[in-house]
């Protein structure tokens, strides 16, 4: 039975792999601005978190 590899990390960043050109990467999602979300102020709640500490 052989043995299991032992995880030593100083050996594992000696060499860094090719580097990947962008024109060789696909996009996997389209990307696009999130849009702004809709939001209705509480006058009321702003209020009373204001002044709940007394």
């Amino acid at each position: 039975m052989s043995e299991a590899p032992v995880d030593r990390p100083d050996v594992d960043f000696r060499t860094l792999p090719e580097p990947v050109r962008l024109e060789d990467t696909i996009a996997e999602q389209a990307a696009s601005d999130a849009p702004e979300p809709y939001v209705v102020r509480d006058t009321e709640w702003d209020y009373t978190l204001r002044h709940i500490g007394g």
